[in-house]
């Protein structure tokens, strides 16, 4: 797998959002313990890597296998250490991947709005946070 395919996959289960969003670079420390996660999580639950770009540059991809999304989101979530079992983020702990500069108030407000989307399962409901996070946040998170 390329680095390339590793930076689609962290743009998208951090929130990767259009250009208008002020960029903020995640804190490098958590990212390696991030991406071994992703990396796992594409054997268990693989995902198109063009899918992925396009919806990195706020695409809406054709032909979309969203369940197989909602399976990569739901295992990125649980074995990263950011989700839950039933699928919804722990919010203080995904707000330790921004850096000090950044108004973490406005982002927790909204991974707590986005954290009451609800699925019929945890993979669905993981989705649904992500789905929202990535319309909803102040910035557009980056490595």
């Amino acid at each position: 797998m390329n680095h390339l395919t590793v930076f689609s996959l962290v743009m998208l289960c951090v929130g990767h959002l259009s250009a208008e969003k002020p960029t903020v670079h995640l804190v490098p420390e958590k990212m390696g313990d991030l991406m071994q996660s992703l990396m796992s999580c594409l054997l268990e639950a693989p995902v198109d890597p063009e899918v992925l770009l396009q919806l990195r540059n706020g695409g809406s991809p054709k032909n979309i296998d969203e369940k197989g999304l909602q399976k990569f989101a739901y295992c990125a979530f649980i074995k990263s250490g950011y989700g839950k079992k039933n699928g919804h983020v722990k919010v203080d702990k995904a707000l330790e991947l921004y850096p000090k500069n950044v108004d973490k108030e406005q982002i927790k407000k909204v991974m707590e709005e986005c954290n009451g989307e609800e699925g019929k399962e945890p993979a669905e409901t993981a989705f649904k946070f992500m789905k929202c996070f990535r319309e909803k946040s102040p910035v557009r998170a980056i490595l």
